[in-house]
């Protein structure tokens, strides 16, 4: 349900998100390009939990650092891991330090098993586009998108986790 309200969703709605990304990244994503990322959620994952996770991210849902605050100033809007910057959807998914070192990680593993250095692009680890110049069969691809649910699923649940307390689910 929620990828139909997406994908369906206004295009105004959806090229201001494009907008956000572009600034973000301080690159142009084409419409091409993202349309390809929006469609490539509904078949990143079989796992219906990882779909709505993967929307959010493409959607810029998750509440910041930057948004609690506006919300009450008194949270402080500075980024959770690094306590050092605004902790902007950017900076907690791709630019602080700590995630950085995160993501160099998780795409050090593929690379080993794909057998490819693989590019340190926000654009390829958070939206799924792969830089032009990186040629990958596509059964290489199918595996890196699946295997970047994973890391954004523990992501999700790390920042569900400073929100919400050590348990992200009631005791019973």
């Amino acid at each position: 349900m929620i990828d139909n309200l997406f994908v369906s969703g206004s295009k105004e709605s959806s090229n201001n998100i494009l907008r956000a990304w572009n600034m973000d990244l301080d690159e142009n994503v084409s419409e091409e390009e993202w349309s390809e990322a929006c469609s490539l959620v509904k078949t990143q994952s079989v796992n219906t939990h990882s779909t709505p996770l993967q929307y959010k991210w493409l959607s810029r849902q998750y509440i910041t650092p930057v948004k609690l605050h506006h919300f009450n100033p008194n949270i402080p809007d500075t980024c959770f891991k690094c306590s050092q910057q605004k902790g902007s959807l950017f900076h907690c998914m791709w630019s602080c330090p700590q995630v950085a070192r995160f993501w160099r990680g998780v795409l050090n593993v593929i690379g080993r098993i794909i057998g490819k250095v693989m590019p340190t692009d926000p654009k390829l680890c958070i939206l799924n586009i792969y830089p032009d110049n990186f040629v990958i069969t596509k059964d290489k691809k199918s595996f890196v998108l699946i295997f970047f649910s994973t890391p954004k699923s523990f992501f999700t649940f790390q920042i569900a986790k400073l929100h919400f307390g050590s348990s992200l689910y009631p005791s019973q």
